[in-house]
């Protein structure tokens, strides 16, 4: 299994609109065998993180090449852009143990 995660700096005043616009879609489309899990900041104001745990990473690639090329894709990332000032990336961990 494999973990990805993406922080996202959030514009300032915007973490609540980013947080309900991550949590509207989290499920939408993804397998039974997907999980995906949202981080809001303890202490920093304003980031977030997006993970998800995929069973391969074939899976991972197929369903955001779809997504990425959907409608509602289109119009998560429009709408996204607006809230975050800029994404530092996306680290791949692999899943060692989950109970």
């Amino acid at each position: 299994m494999l973990a990805y995660r993406t922080t996202w700096i959030v514009k300032e005043g915007h973490m609540q609109e980013a947080l309900e616009l991550m949590s509207a879609g989290i499920d939408e489309g993804k397998p039974a065998d997907a999980m995906a899990r949202i981080y809001t900041p303890s202490l920093s104001p304003n980031v977030l993180v997006f993970e998800e745990v995929w069973k391969d990473d074939a899976s991972h690639e197929a369903f955001w090449k779809a997504y990425r090329g959907s409608a509602e894709g289109t119009s998560f990332y429009s709408q996204l852009y607006e809230l975050v000032e800029r994404s530092t990336g996306t680290e791949r961990w692999n899943v060692v143990e989950w109970r």
